[in-house]
């Protein structure tokens, strides 16, 4: 009897330890499992610190170089103009916060310059004019008409309506036919910026005007295609971006004042005859004027290579600002 109960006494043990055993093993493999995959631990924080600011070291001396880049292009640009117009005084045209709007197949600069409205006006009083010149190489005094309008800009009064609108200024728009010697009305392609436009009846009507109405003189060649040139596709997109009210885009030597577009003169004294001359297939007054409907003004000064006296000029550019559009 003694011997029977230590025999069952036995196995019962042997279960019992087994059954430990078996419990120990499943509770170390469960800890086991709560253990974090090396895999799905993130790196450490350190790391990510340690890596991302080398990136935005390598961003900013990227924008550093296309900043100083950029800052010496401008510099030779008022440098060469300064040397090439005395209208055109270097420290006053250094001082000013161009940007470059494109570079042409010359390897010249078009610098632009915003010029946001001072004196705050009521809505339907601000406008926004976008103002260029030297869209013809040969045609001088053009490109010194507008830096003489941003000298007048700077010196009108601090209440004047002058300075309640946003501007944009474009002085010379065909640097690689104003820079060649000698100047020529075109681009480094023969072509003629002021038929080059992307009109609607460019394709249609541009070269047979060339033909018939120009004579096929290569002076107003509109190129192979509409809006084939870096300039024209520059200022394009740059009146494009600006939305403007009004254009005022300087040329010579008709003297006269051309428009087109819906625009009301005042009934003040102009120092040109206010005449229409008509738009052209590929001109910015038929892109801009007739086909979307933004007033364009174009002054024809007396002379292409001499300014008129300073006051006529000031007081044609009030005469235009000061018009209904």
């Amino acid at each position: 009897m003694i011997r029977l109960f230590q025999v069952k006494n036995s196995k019962f043990l042997n279960q019992i330890l087994i059954g430990l055993f078996i419990s120990a093993v499943i509770a170390s493999c469960s800890r086991a499992k709560t253990k974090a995959d090396p895999s799905e631990i993130p790196p450490p924080k350190q790391e990510l610190h340690t890596k991302q600011p080398k990136v935005e070291k390598e961003d900013e001396h990227l924008e550093e170089s296309i900043k100083v880049e950029s800052s010496k292009e401008l510099h030779d640009w008022c440098v060469k103009l300064s040397q090439e117009l005395r209208s055109v005084h270097i420290d006053r045209c250094l001082s000013m916060p161009w940007r470059i709007l494109a570079n042409t197949d010359g390897g010249h600069s078009i610098p632009i310059l915003d010029r946001k409205a001072s004196v705050k006006v009521s809505g339907e009083l601000h406008k926004k004019v976008f103002i260029l010149g030297g869209i013809h190489g040969d045609e001088l005094s053009a490109v010194s008409t507008v830096f003489r309008w941003l000298e007048f800009l700077e010196h009108t009064k601090k209440d004047s309506f002058l300075r309640g609108n946003d501007y944009v200024f474009i002085p010379l728009a065909n640097p690689d036919g104003f820079f060649s010697s000698p100047r020529v009305r075109t681009n480094k392609a023969g072509v003629d910026l002021n038929r080059n436009f992307g009109t609607s009846e460019w394709k249609t009507k541009a070269m047979e005007f060339w033909r018939k109405k120009a004579g096929s003189d290569p002076r107003r060649f509109p190129g192979k295609s509409a809006a084939s040139e870096i300039e024209t596709q520059a200022i394009q997109k740059a009146i494009e971006d600006f939305s403007p009210d009004l254009v005022i885009s300087v040329h010579a030597p008709y003297k006269l004042v051309d428009h087109d577009g819906p625009i009301d003169f005042p009934n003040i004294k102009c120092p040109l005859p206010v005449r229409t001359l008509g738009a052209y297939p590929g001109s910015l007054g038929t892109f801009a004027g007739i086909e979307r409907n933004i007033p364009v003004v174009t002054p024809e000064l007396p002379n292409a290579k001499q300014l008129p006296d300073l006051k006529s000029l000031d007081d044609l550019f009030l005469f235009i600002m000061k018009a209904k559009y």
